[in-house]
């Protein structure tokens, strides 16, 4: 937003600065988000070594590493999966103190002020979603495979990297929302669109997301010269499994709901 008369751009700046939010609140948020990008990916790393311990093991390995198999998890990937959700507890209490959580955002979210049971509901939520949705579909590699062990390593690489490039667009996210929330600068579009993805962000958030975005595709696809012949989303190329990522993000970020940056 550009403003050409001094006078009211001091205005402008004066009104945000009222808006902005306390240092805790934004701590609460901030701090949660980069718990649950940590949760994730920690969470990546228990599916991702049972998968390959079922591989190595073969036709009687007794390892259940997908949440659409019956018997999921094993009892060695239940521990595992445990210590994420453990850890992402004491992360969100470390960073929400009592009464420090936003007064926003649905009962899901933020609401009853609980740091516990909002690190309790997103481990249920995303871990969901990674062991039934993001890990079966990218380590997907099976013993008829013709070179498994090279499959297997693009998709452990694939996982990695999507961790990484999740780490990215939170730190692009945080950098912004920083700026909007705690420094009052109503320049800053940090809220995506469902539907266009992160196309209304502003440039600063943009050109941030843009260098990480490209980093994994480029990642990928030197891992990858070929793609796995499995999954539902190696078939459609790079850009694809690279935007599994993006749109999971934008559509989270771009629901109030959901949003942990939801203060005004």
């Amino acid at each position: 937003m550009k403003i050409g008369i001094v006078m009211v751009l001091g205005c402008v700046v004066l009104a945000a600065r009222a808006m902005a939010v306390d240092k805790e609140t934004f701590r609460c948020e901030d701090r949660s988000t980069a718990a649950i990008a940590k949760f994730a990916k920690l969470r990546a790393k228990c599916l991702v070594k049972c998968q390959q311990t079922k591989l190595k093991e073969g036709a009687g390995s007794t390892r259940v590493c997908s949440g659409l198999d019956v018997g999921f998890p094993d009892a060695t990937t239940a521990e595992c999966l445990a210590k994420t959700d453990d850890k992402l507890g004491k992360l969100v209490g470390r960073a929400c103190p009592a009464g420090t959580l936003p007064a926003c955002g649905s009962y899901e979210l933020y609401a009853p002020n609980d740091a516990a049971g909002w690190a309790s509901e997103q481990a249920t939520t995303q871990g969901a979603l990674l062991s039934n949705t993001t890990v079966p579909t990218f380590v997907c590699t099976v013993a008829a495979d013709p070179d498994p062990k090279a499959t297997l390593a693009c998709e452990v690489k694939t996982v990695a990297t999507l961790g990484k490039l999740a780490k990215s667009i939170a730190q692009c996210l945080s950098g912004c929302y920083a700026a909007l929330q705690l420094d009052g600068d109503t320049s800053r579009q940090c809220t995506p669109d469902a539907v266009s993805e992160f196309a209304l962000v502003d440039t600063t958030t943009a050109t941030c997301l843009t260098e990480g975005i490209d980093k994994a595709k480029a990642m990928i696809t030197a891992a990858c010269p070929t793609l796995p012949l499995c999954g539902s989303v190696y078939f459609s190329g790079v850009d694809a499994v690279v935007g599994l990522v993006v749109s999971n993000y934008a559509g989270n970020f771009s629901t109030p709901a959901t949003n942990p940056y939801c203060a005004p």
